[in-house]
């Protein structure tokens, strides 16, 4: 099964969301489940499609956190084919 889902995996192109959090108080506790709307993008290491991970692209809102995956994509050469399901609402997408 493992090996299985390692070949799958290697057919993926990955991009790591990670959130900041925070230390609390003196006794430096953090809040499970708690993060800010901030952290960085990056994206992972992939050899079958010649990905290497490059610097985190910080991300200061979640409402930048689209525009911050693309500007990724874009950095690494990669180009994403919109899926089928896409044609309902986006226009010039023809299946």
């Amino acid at each position: 099964m493992k090996r299985n889902r390692d070949r799958n995996e290697n057919r993926l192109i990955e991009i790591k969301v990670r959130f900041w959090t925070n230390v609390h108080g003196a006794g430096k506790k953090i809040s499970p489940k708690h993060a800010f709307s901030a952290g960085v993008v990056q994206m992972s290491r992939n050899d079958l499609h010649g990905v290497e991970p490059t610097e985190p692209l910080p991300f200061n809102s979640l409402l930048e956190l689209s525009g911050k995956i693309e500007k990724l994509l874009v950095r690494h050469g990669i180009t994403v084919h919109p899926c089928k399901i896409m044609s309902r609402y986006i226009l010039g997408v023809v299946r």
